[in-house]
């Protein structure tokens, strides 16, 4: 069960991930900015705290930074309790090109590319190649 006391181990390792992806940009001159899901107002399943989330992205984007995000423990769409679920970083990427419609966005993953399924699962096969349709279906 999820416990927001001591912050879990994930959470810990995300945001152990996300500083050292930010110290990097910021070393190498990207003006790069954190934007946490969870300090955003991002609540799993809810569409308006996405809008309220993405704003914080416009914002950043309009000044002239590279907004720099993670997935992250937040709260659920019924009320800010105890109770938290995962954003994960697909979801959030899902939302921020839906909205943005940028011309790139960079994924950093732990497995070697993108697979049919997760990689961990027998037979699962990396795919070489993704076309998108037109009309946004996967050939």
């Amino acid at each position: 069960s999820f416990s927001w006391l001591g912050s879990p181990p994930p959470r810990q390792s995300v945001g152990k991930l996300h500083q050292l992806v930010l110290a990097s940009l910021l070393r190498h001159g990207v003006p790069a900015v954190s934007v946490p899901p969870f300090a955003a107002g991002w609540r799993k399943g809810e569409p308006r705290s996405a809008r309220t989330a993405l704003r914080c992205v416009r914002g950043a984007l309009a000044a002239g930074l590279v907004p720099v995000l993670h997935g992250d423990a937040v709260f659920t769409p019924a009320s800010f309790t105890a109770d938290a679920r995962i954003l994960s970083g697909d979801d959030l990427l899902v939302a921020l090109c839906a909205e943005l419609r940028p011309a790139r966005a960079v994924f950093l993953t732990d497995v070697p590319g993108v697979f049919d399924r997760p990689p961990a699962q027998p037979g699962a096969l990396l795919l070489r190649q993704i076309v998108i349709s037109e009309s946004g279906e996967v050939e």
